[in-house]
């Protein structure tokens, strides 16, 4: 299960890109964190005066990272939003006003009409440009609901190919950016603490007095490092939900509700043609074309004023989708990434006993190894170069060019897959292993 804070990181991240496609979904669910740096989590006055100066520091690196976020996540967005509205207007070109022309199979003979008096000409005009109305108006009432249908399918038949641009982009940008505030938060928490330690010696614990000053920042920073994260991603969080908004109203909101208003208004000529095409010329006495016109124009008007509303009857349906997509995408565990690429495992990655076991045939893959498994020895091997690493089954040694290496958990048989400890197997063979909890992600560099 992730904590609060995770699903509040990872769901920051999502919704930055799962932007609105109707207007109304909101950008962000923005929930202060309630751990942040207000309560102190040092248990001496030493561990005081380091939390105090690595706060104060990590405060001043939020104007300096903050653009450099933004330009990340931006620059994302930017690309996944012209996909996205290409995607959208294609779908919205397909909907079309099903309006069917007026009847006039019950309009009284050219004798008729010719043979009426002068006197009650123009009463005759009113009557039948008061019936052409109303059957252009009943026309254009039962035309509303299927045009809403129409606008609701196009929309969700969108929502597939919305959710794989979003979940490309998260892969991508999610750990850009957690690398990002990870290299920021260590190297800063780091320095400060090397450069306070002459001013605070006379406070530090005698337990720290044989420790170098390395040793005692890696020290610090694991015990402070959590607690300061809040004090980069919430100042983060409210500028980049500011830039996005507006980012997205201009490139993707505006122009899908003026692309079916177009669609809807390039559909009026067609009407009025498709409508006088059937009317007999010598109505013309009594109900000029230009009335006719006129009359769909305005009906063509108040089908387009409906539009904004059409569409938000929609937010709802779409954003309960999006929604599940998102959370879905949050529950999904943890995620192991090699460089920006993603690893894909056909079993999810296990937590035991802390540590990440994953299906050994596919780290092996993704590492460029050569692996092998051994059944009857219950054994599992992989070799890179000079490196040959055998693990053994539910044995918490394995042997790394024939030495014997301690590690605190053991290869297992989960389900029908073999999952082995990712940490130990990839730092052996040279690749840096960076967890960041607050993500769910483990990062393999190379």
């Amino acid at each position: 299960m992730i904590n609060r804070k995770r699903k509040n990181n990872y769901r920051f991240m999502c919704l930055v890109l799962s932007f609105c496609i109707v207007s109304n979904i909101s950008l962000f669910i923005f929930i202060p964190d309630t751990r942040i740096a207000s309560a102190s989590v040092a248990s001496n006055p030493f561990e005081a005066a380091i939390e105090k100066a690595v706060r104060e520091s990590i405060q001043e690196q939020v104007p300096l990272l903050t653009p450099q976020v933004e330009q990340i996540v931006l620059g994302e967005v930017q690309t996944t939003i012209t996909q996205v509205r290409e995607i959208v207007m294609q779908s919205q070109a397909q909907i079309k006003i099903q309006s069917k022309p007026m009847d006039f199979s019950q309009v009284p003979p050219v004798e008729v009409i010719a043979q009426i008096p002068a006197q009650f000409r123009d009463q005759a005009a009113g009557t039948a440009r008061e019936k052409a109305q109303a059957s252009i108006e009943d026309e254009f009432a039962s035309a509303v609901p299927v045009t809403q249908v129409q606008i609701r399918m196009a929309i969700e038949a969108c929502i597939p190919q919305i959710q794989d641009q979003v979940r490309a982009s998260i892969q991508t940008v999610i750990p850009k950016v957690s690398t990002l505030i990870e290299t920021t938060l260590d190297k800063n928490i780091n320095d400060k603490v090397i450069s306070i330690l002459p001013e605070i010696t006379p406070l530090m614990p005698i337990e720290m007095a044989g420790m170098t000053p390395q040793q005692i920042a890696e020290q610090m920073k694991a015990k402070f490092k959590p607690e300061m994260e809040p004090l980069v991603r919430i100042p983060m969080e409210t500028a980049i939900k500011a830039k996005t908004q507006a980012f997205v109203e201009t490139n993707l909101e505006i122009p899908m509700k003026a692309k079916i208003y177009a669609q809807v208004k390039s559909q009026q000529d067609a009407l009025i043609e498709s409508n006088m095409a059937q009317m007999p010329s010598y109505l013309e006495s009594l109900v000029p074309k230009s009335f006719i016109r006129s009359v769909i124009q305005n009906e063509i008007d108040k089908l387009s004023a409906q539009i904004p509303g059409i569409v938000a009857e929609n937010n709802s349906s779409l954003k309960q989708k999006m929604d599940a997509f998102i959370n879905e995408e949050i529950n999904s565990g943890v995620k192991v990434y090699l460089g920006n690429n993603k690893i894909n495992f056909d079993v999810q990655p296990q937590t035991v006993k802390d540590r990440l076991l994953v299906p050994f045939s596919a780290i092996a893959v993704a590492l460029g190894t050569e692996y092998q498994y051994v059944p009857q020895n219950q054994q599992v091997s992989f070799q890179k170069g000079d490196k040959n690493i055998v693990l053994t089954i539910d044995s918490d040694v394995m042997m790394v060019n024939d030495q014997p290496v301690q590690i605190p958990v053991a290869p297992q048989v989960i389900g029908d897959r073999t999952m082995v400890p990712v940490r130990f197997i990839a730092e052996n063979l040279g690749v840096q292993v960076d967890y960041q909890p607050d993500w769910q992600i483990v990062s393999l560099k190379q």
